[in-house]
């Protein structure tokens, strides 16, 4: 049997990894190796994770950030495949079984990926993460069973969704150590930009099932404004001076416009934090790139009008109501 190894990195996550692990080992496939790196956790992950130690890799480290973990976990792995699950999520019990099956039997495939569910404390979200991805559910495939196969096709509906969750992904050793699907370089959506740059070189498989459940809270990285915006504009950036890859003019008008709305955005965060000349700066950036924003206009507007006084003032009477009608 294939061996699949798992790698897990975390950081301060000790109220939620005992979940991650346990939905690990209770896999009703077992063949697999799970590899921890802890990246400078300061709570109380160790001893959390003590208690499994006997069933599975654990490596601490001084804290780097969460990519410099995974690629210490790759370079550890034996594994003939790769899969990687964040510390806050969990694994569907047939996980590795349904994904396994599926790549021993097609070897030209070079990773499969699934669908999967969000929950927070409240519970399971009633839609899944990809019955919203619409471009995605147009692209052309074969079908396999349970699973689609994409040829090469997916940059088109990739470039407008974001619709690879990595925890979903289980990937070939070869493809994984010769092209990889992480880039070092972005933090905050590390597949996305790496595979945005070689999606349309491999062979993909994709199932329904839905084979993790995403936990959703406070420090998700996903909600880490101003990574995900700058990682956003050097992804996209980088992508328009590419001459390898062409793209059409409507593909290209999304990539700068996707660079506008992140300057926008960055901007309206500053403002709200009272970084003015940084708030103008940004605003004034998107609204060079793309010059028919109302909302840009305004805020530019406002941030050269208004005073810092006038600005802390407006927080301060917000704060007021807030308090006064929570």
């Amino acid at each position: 049997m294939p061996k699949i190894s798992i790698v897990m990195p975390t950081h301060n996550y000790g109220c939620f990894i005992e979940d991650a692990i346990k939905s690990v080992l209770d896999q009703t496939y077992q063949d697999f190796e799970l590899i921890i790196i802890d990246d400078g956790s300061s709570d109380d992950t160790g001893s959390v994770i003590e208690k499994y130690r006997d069933r599975l890799t654990y490596i601490q480290k001084e804290h780097h950030g969460q990519t410099h973990a995974r690629q210490i976990g790759i370079d550890l792995a034996k594994g003939d495949y790769f899969c990687f699950l964040d510390a806050d999520d969990m694994y569907e019990k047939d996980m590795l079984k349904t994904q396994v099956s599926f790549l021993e039997k097609y070897p030209d495939i070079d990773f499969i990926f699934s669908d999967s569910r969000n929950f927070d404390e409240k519970g399971l979200k009633d839609e899944s993460f990809m019955s919203q991805k619409k471009r995605f559910h147009k692209m052309p495939f074969k079908k396999e069973g349970i699973y689609r196969v994409f040829d090469q096709s997916l940059f088109e509906a990739y470039l407008y969704e974001n619709f690879i969750v990595p925890s979903t992904m289980l990937i070939r050793r070869n493809y994984m150590k010769h092209v990889g699907i992480f880039e070092n370089r972005y933090d905050g959506r590390v597949v996305y930009g790496k595979m945005l740059f070689t999606i349309h070189k491999a062979r993909i498989a994709y199932t329904d099932k839905v084979l993790l459940l995403r936990r959703w809270h406070d420090n998700n990285v996903s909600n880490q404004g101003f990574i995900i915006d700058e990682v956003t504009i050097d992804i996209f950036q980088k992508l328009l001076n590419d001459k390898s890859i062409k793209l059409s003019k409507r593909q290209k008008d999304f990539a700068v416009g996707e660079i506008a709305h992140s300057y926008y955005l960055m901007g309206k965060r500053n403002f709200v934090q009272n970084n003015i000349n940084r708030a103008r700066h940004n605003f004034t950036k998107s609204i060079e790139i793309s010059p028919f924003q109302i909302k840009g206009y305004a805020l530019w507007v406002l941030s050269n009008a208004i005073s810092k006084s006038m600005i802390q003032s407006l927080l301060k009477f917000r704060k007021t109501l807030r308090g006064k009608y929570a």
